[in-house]
């Protein structure tokens, strides 16, 4: 699933009439991210973005395990996730800066620990 699939399906629109608003959002987003001293994680072994299900093990009834291990991919998706999410439906930008501050520190402070 593509990053643009996942920021519609959490915000829930169908279709694709959206689609460049949306993908302008995400622009910004990972432009606000590298501002704030946050890159885009990329997989130790290809150097690209891992899409889920790559790799992870299915429960034995078709249904992926969550991940166990601190995911910086996840955590910079959901940092994605929030900006776009807050900007188009109009949020507050401090609600947006709370927001985005608690997810920046906890991949900053994941990077410093490994």
């Amino acid at each position: 699933m593509t990053l643009l699939e996942k920021v519609k399906q959490y915000l829930r629109v169908n279709g694709g009439d959206s689609d460049v608003l949306i993908a302008s959002l995400i622009s910004a987003a990972k432009q606000y991210l590298l501002n704030s001293g946050v890159e885009e994680p990329e997989t130790p072994e290809n150097g690209e973005l891992e899409e889920p299900g790559e790799g992870e093990i299915e429960d034995g009834e078709g249904e992926e395990e969550p991940p166990t291990d601190a995911d910086p991919l996840a955590l910079y998706e959901l940092a994605v996730v929030l900006y776009v999410n807050i900007l188009y439906h109009g949020g507050s930008e401090d609600i947006l800066t709370k927001a985005m501050d608690s997810v920046i520190l906890q991949i900053k402070n994941w990077g410093e620990s490994t």
